[in-house]
């Protein structure tokens, strides 16, 4: 399928992939700071922040090229809104515990504050449902099935 045939849909998911891409890249770059923020949030005992960040970003990656290329295209699309629903839930953690600590969710690319870093992930969270939205519509053939009892009446 060429992706010119959907434009809004390639658009959408351009962004997403390509956010994600970024976001792991720039984790990639520097597995210390991201370890000592995933440290911050005082969720995992050792090992796993250091395994989280090591492997996190790899997963940010390739789910972004996946939702990019469309090649393994739910797998990614599931990745992306299991990964954002977790940040969520964590960074909600820190409010609630009362935890003063940077989100480390952008990497290098610097920080947001906490009420920004959900709205942002809220925004993503609602393009990767609407991604997978159209996805199953799409393995549905178009259309949804009919309610029980037949057609729809007017």
């Amino acid at each position: 399928m060429n992706p010119l045939d959907r434009p809004v849909e390639f658009v959408f998911r351009l962004f997403l992939g390509g956010f994600f891409l970024l976001l792991g890249v720039s984790k990639i770059v520097d597995p210390i700071a991201f370890e000592k923020a995933i440290r911050n949030y005082q969720l995992l005992q050792d090992p796993w922040p250091a395994w989280t960040a090591l492997c996190l970003p790899w997963l940010e990656v390739f789910a972004g090229l996946a939702v990019i290329f469309r090649i393994g295209y739910p797998g990614g699309i599931l990745v992306i809104a299991g990964s954002l629903l977790a940040f969520m839930g964590a960074v909600i953690s820190l409010i609630v515990r009362n935890i003063d600590a940077s989100c480390g969710c952008y990497g290098k690319l610097g920080e947001a504050p906490v009420a920004a870093t959900l709205a942002i992930q809220s925004a993503l969270l609602l393009v990767a449902l609407g991604l997978g939205w159209r996805l199953v519509r799409e393995c549905r053939g178009g259309d949804f099935p009919a309610p029980r009892g037949g057609e729809m009446k007017s």
